[in-house]
């Protein structure tokens, strides 16, 4: 596994904190933010000088042991009361810009201390953390988050108290590595007692996972302050103490989204790819009335035709009933594009049913994600719906043309039609004529025959029996076109509503999955952050 260096991590967390803002506990992201603020802060000062601050609670004595380990009396001491309200600083090399960074005011340049005198180093010691001054604690948070090393001080009386294991070990067990547990005060015990607490006190950071140092000491005899003062400058002597730090800080943040995305009922992997669309914009299509438009299409396309290839004597009766479409107000001509709005207003059960839809879709979609980030995808998806089904009604009111298609052959019937028509006109006029000569005894030539049959009389049975039949025979092809019709129509409605939700459903949806798989990227490139 390739290492991620300190640059790609501060990269990762500025894009982890954007991409998880408002959708995480806002106590993750915040924290997310402060680290961002506190690395480029830090970047920007100084990375080679190591920071050791030295935290302890009252009583440990956590400043005797400083001034020991600098050779100084330089930090008030006390034995029964805190003393230490502000920290103070004692450093070697010039490194005025990183205590500014750090806020300590309070500094004291250690030329006379030989070995700390030329090197990249600063000791701070720090307000008690179990002060009874708010002030104080905070300071001390504040110094200890900032710090390249933490040297935590305690007392065989206090060292399994909660305030240091549950408020500050507890939540740097990845920082815990440029920590040292110092056992302080032993000269107070027995030889057989102090073995027991300090294998008690391993015992305890054992089990919160920290990996730092545990040294046993006393300030008051001089034991083990040697060892400790030469363990801190060999880490000073590396120069990587700050990066380490810094880099400890960003793994400790892909700790806190992960446990913040799991604490949501979510994971952290790369979100599949979205199941298919194709039956909820089936049933988007059933709900928004595309089935009724279709069949209007069909049952208008059967409507029109008879107006043209039905027989020419009953084909008025048909010309009377309304037109299916024009019913739903989908008139229009070739000329216009739309014609004016549905009559198939969106009903409070239609916009429910493509919520409802919408709803299952996207959710079966996010399963991974935590549910505050869920939501809102969720429902910015239904959002996008409503609006998306609003605009669809442009999909059904478009032009007559565009549902019902006028084919040749219904021309063509059409003229047989009036052929026939006329024919059995001719005939009847003919016949007529017959007739009313006969009543005023004028004698008129004998009619031609086609056979046995009077050509008048084949002209007017032969119209009306062929124009009758073909008639038959124009509403079993029209009824087989309508259905045809109906189907074009459906498949082509089904289609823009599956291309119109695809727009404002399936698309955003993905492009959130996207998002969160960025996140989910950025995450585990924060747990991979290490310097060498």
């Amino acid at each position: 596994m390739r290492a991620v260096t300190l640059v790609e991590g501060g990269v990762a967390l500025e894009n982890a904190t954007a991409l998880s803002q408002g959708k995480l506990a806002s106590s993750v992201t915040e924290h997310a933010r402060a680290l961002s603020q506190k690395i480029a802060g830090r970047r920007g000062v100084d990375m080679e000088t190591t920071v050791v601050v030295f935290a302890g609670a009252t009583g440990s004595g956590k400043s005797s042991l400083f001034n020991a380990v600098i050779g100084r009396n330089l930090a008030r001491v006390a034995v029964t009361r805190p003393t230490t309200s502000e920290p103070l600083a004692v450093y070697g090399n010039d490194c005025l810009a990183l205590l500014d960074w750090l806020g300590v005011r309070t500094r004291h340049q250690a030329s006379d201390v030989p070995w700390l005198a030329s090197s990249d180093l600063v000791l701070v010691d720090l307000p008690d953390i179990d002060s009874t001054e708010v002030q104080n604690r905070v300071v001390a948070e504040r110094l200890i988050s900032q710090a390249d090393v933490v040297v935590w001080v305690v007392d065989p009386q206090k060292y399994a108290d909660g305030v240091l294991h549950l408020e500050f070990l507890s939540g740097l067990r990845e920082q815990s590595g440029g920590m040292t547990v110092v056992l302080n005060q032993v000269d107070l015990l027995r030889v057989d007692d102090a073995l027991r607490v300090e294998q008690h006190l391993h015992q305890l950071l054992d089990g919160r996972g920290f990996r730092g140092e545990v040294r046993v000491t006393s300030a008051m005899e001089g034991r083990g302050v040697a060892e400790l003062r030469d363990e801190i400058v060999a880490v000073a002597a590396t120069k990587r103490a700050a990066a380490q730090r810094l880099a400890a800080d960003l793994r400790s943040q892909a700790t806190l989204f992960t446990k913040a995305v799991e604490d949501e009922g979510g994971a952290l992997v790369a979100p599949a790819s979205l199941p298919q669309f194709d039956g909820v914009s089936g049933s988007l299509s059933h709900a928004l009335g595309a089935d009724t438009v279709a069949r209007a299409a069909g049952q208008a396309y059967v409507h029109r035709g008879v107006k043209s290839v039905g027989w020419v004597w009953t084909r008025w009766i048909r010309s009377r009933r309304p037109d299916p479409l024009k019913r739903l107000h989908l008139q229009g001509s070739g000329e216009t594009q739309y014609a004016a709005a549905s009559s198939l207003v969106l009903s409070d059960t239609q916009q429910a049913t493509t919520r409802v839809a919408v709803r299952r879709y996207a959710r079966a979609g996010t399963t991974d994600l935590p549910t505050t980030w869920r939501n809102q995808v969720v429902a910015g998806a239904e959002s996008g719906a409503v609006k998306a089904v609003h605009a669809m009604d442009g999909f059904l009111v478009k032009s007559q043309d565009d549902y019902v298609r006028r084919p040749l052959w219904w021309r063509v019937a059409a003229g047989l039609q009036v052929l026939l028509a006329a024919a059995a006109a001719v005939g009847l006029v003919w016949l007529a004529a017959y007739w009313v000569a006969g009543l005023v005894k004028i004698v008129l030539p004998e009619p031609p025959y086609w056979g046995p049959i009077a050509v008048p009389t084949t002209l007017l049975a032969g119209g009306l029996l062929f124009g009758w039949l073909l008639g038959v025979l124009g509403r079993l092809l029209l009824r087989s076109g309508g259905r045809r019709t109906r189907r074009r129509v459906q498949a082509d409605l089904n289609a823009q509503v599956a291309a119109a939700m695809g727009t404002a459903v399936v698309r955003p949806l993905q492009e959130a999955l996207d998002e969160y798989g960025r996140f989910v990227a950025d995450v585990e490139t924060l747990a991979k952050v290490r310097v060498r």
